[in-house]
Parts: structure tokens; sequence; C-alpha cells
């Protein structure tokens, strides 16, 4: 990563491994059962997943747009999919509103971050 990108960033990316795991059904029963064991490694601070490594291009969007507006106006988002642990781990300072909670359904059925 370049150190401009790097300086722009607004989390702390500085002592993170990346593991990118395989793709498989009741991929979050197994991640639960591999971030505990890991978990109990001295060593590891935090364990986190998500869908796209922060700093690297996003290559899933979604289209926004106004409820009352026609969705053909909508503009596309990127998305990354990442677990409630992801903002603590790579120490990101949320300006306003509060983490995502895997105890909430409505957060695990429908929240959101936007950045």
């Amino acid at each position: 990563m370049n150190q401009a990108v790097k300086d722009d960033l607004v989390m702390n990316i500085e002592q993170t491994l990346v593991v990118n795991g395989p793709k498989m059904t009741d991929a979050n029963e197994s991640y639960k059962a591999f971030k505990n064991e890991i978990l109990q490694m001295p060593a590891v601070r935090k364990l986190t997943r998500s869908s796209n490594v922060p700093g690297k291009e996003i290559w899933s969007a979604n289209p926004a747009y106004l409820l009352s507006a026609d969705p053909k106006t909508g503009i596309a988002m990127n998305e990354v999919d990442f677990d409630e642990d992801f903002i603590d781990a790579f120490q990101i300072k949320l300006l306003t509103g509060r983490n995502l909670s895997e105890a909430s359904r409505a957060d695990i059925d429908d929240g959101m971050l936007l950045n």
C-alpha cells in the first residue's frame, strides 16, 4: 500500500495479519470456533472478519436511493460485510452513532454503518 493511501486511512492497520478464508456453507459457526481458538493465543489482541481488506479496492456495490425516488436514480455505494469486532480491532473512531451488535436482531438483519 502506498504511503498516501495509508495516511488517508482513519484506522490502525499496523500489526495486522490478513488470512483469506475459504468460501463455505455454515461459515458463521465455523468462524466462531476458529475465532475462539485463535483468541486463546497470547500474541493475538483482536480478531475480526470482513469481506474486504481495509485499504484495498472494494468490489461489492449496491445502489442507494430515496424511497420516494425512482430506483434508476440510485448511486452505487461500496459495501463491506464485517462483524461487530471490526470497529474495535482497527481502532476506528465513530463520529456519531454506535457500533453494530450481534446481540441485536435489527443490526444483524438491517444494520449498517456509513462512511
